[in-house]
């Protein structure tokens, strides 16, 4: 199985539709392991929506700014995201639940649509 990913990118899919990698850990451990200075070449995040609903996002955010040097240009790194992506002026938010969450707050502004329920980001 093929997953939908772009390589030096940060890729946010919507996991019911789009493939996946096979190897997924959840937001809190990929920040975990992004501050231990691990990077990954090819990796799927989960639960992205519960960090934002934590208040996590900012610490996410840091971590990936911080380490992003670090990755192998040809890296993969996906967020399989559950909810609905919202484009809205000057940028995306993620529809989990009842509450919408400015993407941009994590990826920061060159997030853009790839195709639909897809976004990417450089690192």
């Amino acid at each position: 199985m093929s997953a939908d990913a772009v390589g030096g990118r940060y890729n946010v899919v919507l996991v019911d539709q789009y493939e996946t990698f096979e190897y997924q850990i959840p937001v809190d451990q990929f920040v975990e392991a992004l501050e231990a200075g691990d990077t990954f070449d090819e990796v799927c995040v989960i639960n992205l929506g519960e960090a934002f609903e934590r208040g996590e996002a900012s610490r996410l955010s840091r971590a990936m700014q911080d380490r992003a040097p670090d990755f192998n240009p040809n890296a993969t790194v996906q967020f399989a995201v559950e909810g609905s992506i919202q484009s809205v002026r000057g940028g995306f938010e993620l529809l989990y639940g009842d509450d919408l969450y400015r993407l941009d707050k994590v990826f920061g502004a060159n997030l853009n649509k790839h195709k639909e329920g897809w976004l990417s980001a450089t690192f």
